[in-house]
C-alpha cells in the first residue's frame, strides 16, 4: 500500500475522539501491521448512527473493554444492534487510580502529584494484570477476532499499555511504540463529566496528557519483574513461540 493511498490512522467517529488503526507500524524485521485489522480508542458510549456505518464498514468483530463493570454500568458502549459484534470485557484499574481519582474529586490532588501518581500507576500495571494481557493478546491471534477495537475511557492508560505490549509482541520497535502512545495528546478526550471530575483546566490537562516517562516506567517495571521485556512477554503473559507466529501470521503483512 503507497503512502499516497494508505488509510487514515484516525478515524473521524463523533462519538469517539481518539479511535485510531494501528496498521501500517514497521516490525524490526520489515513487515508492517496490518491496515483496518487492530483499532484502538477511548470510550465508545456516546456514537451515533454514522459512527455504527464505520463499524459496520470496517468489520469490527470483537471490542475490548479495558474498564470495570461500574465503568461500563455509567456509560454503556452504544455498539450498533444489528452488527454481530462480541463483547470482551476483561475490566481492570491500575492500581491507585481508584484513590487518585478521589483525591481529585476532592480538590487534594494537584500538578506535579498527579504526574507522579499516574507513573506510580504505570510501575504496577505490569505486575498487577497478567492474565488480562494474555487473554486479550491470545484472543487478537485469532483471524475470526478481526476486526477488533481495544478501548477504556481515555484510551490512554489501559488501553495504551495493552496496545504497546500488542505492538511489541509483534516486533514493533520500542521507539514506534511511543510514538503511537503519544498520539493521544492530539486526540484527548474530556473525561470531566465521564469521571465526575472538577478539575482546572490545567490540571485536566495534566490528567489526560500522555507522557513518555509514563510507559518508559512500565517498561522498566517489566525487566525489574522479569529481567527483560521480551522474558516479561514470554514469561509473565504467555507470548511463546507459539502465540508470536500466530500474532504475527494474523496481525502482519
Amino acid at each position: 500500500m503507497t503512502q499516497r493511498t494508505r488509510p487514515e490512522r484516525r478515524l473521524p467517529l463523533e462519538g469517539a475522539v481518539n479511535f485510531r488503526d494501528l496498521g501500517g507500524y514497521e516490525t524490526s524485521d520489515g513487515r508492517r501491521v496490518r491496515w483496518r485489522t487492530v483499532f484502538r480508542s477511548d470510550a465508545l458510549s456516546a456514537l451515533t448512527p454514522s459512527d455504527h456505518a464505520t463499524l459496520r464498514e470496517i468489520g469490527v468483530r470483537l471490542v475490548c473493554d479495558l474498564r470495570l463493570p461500574g465503568e461500563r454500568k455509567h456509560a454503556p458502549n452504544a455498539l450498533p444492534d444489528d452488527a454481530d459484534i462480541e463483547r470482551l470485557e476483561p475490566g481492570f484499574i491500575p492500581r491507585g487510580t481508584l484513590d487518585m481519582l478521589a483525591a481529585l474529586r476532592a480538590g487534594t490532588l494537584h500538578g506535579e502529584a498527579i504526574i507522579d501518581e499516574v507513573t506510580t500507576h504505570y510501575w504496577h500495571m505490569p505486575r498487577d494484570h497478567h492474565a488480562t494481557f494474555a487473554m486479550i493478546l491470545r484472543r487478537l491471534a485469532e483471524p475470526a477476532s478481526h476486526a477488533a477495537v481495544i478501548h477504556c475511557t481515555s484510551g490512554k492508560d489501559r488501553t495504551g499499555f495493552t496496545v504497546a505490549l500488542l505492538l511489541l509482541a509483534l516486533g514493533v520497535p520500542r521507539e514506534t511504540v511511543f510514538e503511537d502512545y503519544l498520539l493521544t495528546n492530539d486526540h484527548r478526550r474530556d473525561v470531566t463529566r465521564l469521571l465526575n471530575l472538577p478539575l482546572s483546566e490545567g490540571d485536566m490537562a495534566i490528567l489526560t496528557s500522555a507522557r513518555r516517562g509514563y510507559l518508559e516506567n512500565a517498561f522498566n517495571s517489566m525487566v525489574d519483574y522479569s529481567g527483560s521485556i521480551e522474558a516479561y512477554l514470554r514469561d509473565a503473559i504467555g507470548v511463546d513461540d507459539t502465540l508470536r507466529t500466530k500474532l504475527r501470521a494474523a496481525l502482519l503483512e
